[in-house]
């Protein structure tokens, strides 16, 4: 075995990078403090059609089975091909949904769904999680969509209010007033498309339907 050991290495006219034809090999973990240039692909050895690609100037592709999986172009679009998009979301089959509820768009996602019935009126607050705020992970000029639903069984247990943070929100409904009762049977879905504008400053609009 041969050991190379060198502070730089260059071309045969010492004004270059060595070239390696035939490859080169790195057994352990490689640092390098510079930029590092592909020219087209990085593949998982042994698996050579699955890969991160540069297709063209100002083009990522993420490749597997020698398909493209996603493909972000140069105008900023992304292409997700014949992919299937999931989300998490919460299965709560506790004992309903009631007083003042929390949730943590960071640990359980987009989507809450209580599949036991509410066990009365409640608000619904929506953060990061325990240490993180929802302003602080969402940048001023972006907006997101978050569901909630639960089983209903009693017309008199509803969302009351919706919170940010912990501070309750003037929610623009579709129709013009909020919800005032739940469905007497089936699941209530409240839809909710959240727009930030400033911090801590948002503009919410909301839907509310009953599927029975």
């Amino acid at each position: 075995m041969s050991i190379i050991r060198a502070d730089s290495l260059k071309d045969r006219a010492g004004v270059g990078s060595p070239d390696c034809p035939n490859g080169l090999t790195v057994t352990g973990i490689s640092t390098i403090a510079g930029d590092v240039g592909i020219n087209e692909k990085i593949f998982h050895n042994g698996d050579a059609n699955t890969a991160f690609r540069f297709p063209g100037n100002d083009q990522i592709k993420l490749e597997t089975s020698g398909s493209s999986r996603i493909h972000l172009d140069a105008n900023g679009d992304i292409n997700l091909g014949n992919a299937l998009i999931t989300e998490r979301y919460v299965h709560d089959s506790g004992g309903g949904i009631q007083s003042d509820y929390t949730h943590d768009i960071i640990t359980y996602g987009l989507f809450y769904y209580g599949v036991t019935a509410a066990a009365n009126t409640f608000t619904f607050n929506l953060r990061g999680n325990s240490s993180t705020t929802l302003n602080s992970i969402m940048s001023t000029s972006t907006s997101f969509a978050f569901t909630l639903m639960h089983a209903t069984t009693n017309t008199s247990r509803y969302m009351t209010a919706f919170k940010i943070d912990g501070t309750t929100q003037s929610v623009k409904w579709n129709g013009g007033s909020a919800p005032a009762s739940a469905g007497a049977s089936g699941v209530d879905v409240y839809s909710f498309q959240i727009l930030k504008s400033a911090a801590n400053t948002y503009t919410v609009l909301g839907n509310y339907a009953n599927f029975a």
